[in-house]
Order: C-alpha cells, then sequence, then structure tokens
C-alpha cells in the first residue's frame, strides 16, 4: 500500500499544480495525506486525507517537522512517499518509486535540476 505524504501552506497554485501531477500518474496513491497549516486553508479538489494544523504563534519559522510528525498519526501504507507542492513528478515517477521500494529500505532522486519558472532560468 502506498501512502503520499505532502505538507503545504500558502501555496494554492503550486499545491493545485501537484493535484495535476498526482491525477496522471501511471498507479494512483492508495492514500495520500495532506498538512496544510497555511494562513489560509488550502482549497482541495483530490481526494485525500486533508489534516488542517492551525498556525500557532508558538510554531518555529519552519513548520515541516511538525506538519510530518502529524501525518505520521494518519499513515495506513507500507510504501511512503514525500511529494513536495513545488516539484514536478512525471507520470510513472509513483509507480518507479514503489517498485524501487519492492528492492530497497529508502529511495530518492538525485541529479535533479531546478528552475524558476517566473523567469525562465
Amino acid at each position: 500500500m502506498v501512502t503520499l505524504i505532502t505538507c503545504t501552506g500558502d501555496r494554492p497554485i503550486c499545491f493545485e499544480l501537484l493535484e495535476c501531477w498526482i491525477s496522471q500518474q501511471s498507479i494512483k496513491p492508495d492514500q495520500w495525506i495532506v498538512v496544510d497549516d497555511g494562513k489560509v486553508p488550502t482549497a482541495i479538489k483530490y481526494d485525500c486525507d486533508y489534516i488542517r494544523r492551525e498556525p500557532k504563534k508558538s510554531d518555529p519559522k519552519f513548520t515541516m517537522i511538525l506538519n510530518i510528525e502529524e501525518a505520521f498519526k494518519y499513515i495506513k501504507g507500507d510504501k511512503i512517499l514525500f511529494m513536495e507542492d513545488d516539484e514536478y513528478y512525471a507520470p510513472g515517477y509513483i509507480e518507479e518509486i514503489s517498485k524501487k521500494l519492492d528492492e530497497y529500505d529508502l529511495v530518492g532522486v538525485g541529479r535533479s535540476k531546478y528552475y524558476h519558472l517566473p523567469t525562465l532560468k
């Protein structure tokens, strides 16, 4: 069983693109956990386990660890994939990573290329 985890907050355009990338996957996740701690709740169109973590004044500047810890409470799958809201995922991404996880305990992506789309650089 494949579980995806996405931590997001106040990035509606990025999240909408991620929903598109996930909808185009050759195999779909069994579970998608989205933890949102933005000031404005994210509008969700895709079927997922949406967890709203209200921001607190005591939160650290970067809240990803808090959000991951929250997601861990809801995991059902034995294969856990982190899919960020600011990354592109080709249609075979989940399928390929899932196959690798049949063989290895931990899988990552190397030789990534990053672009700043507004400047096309």
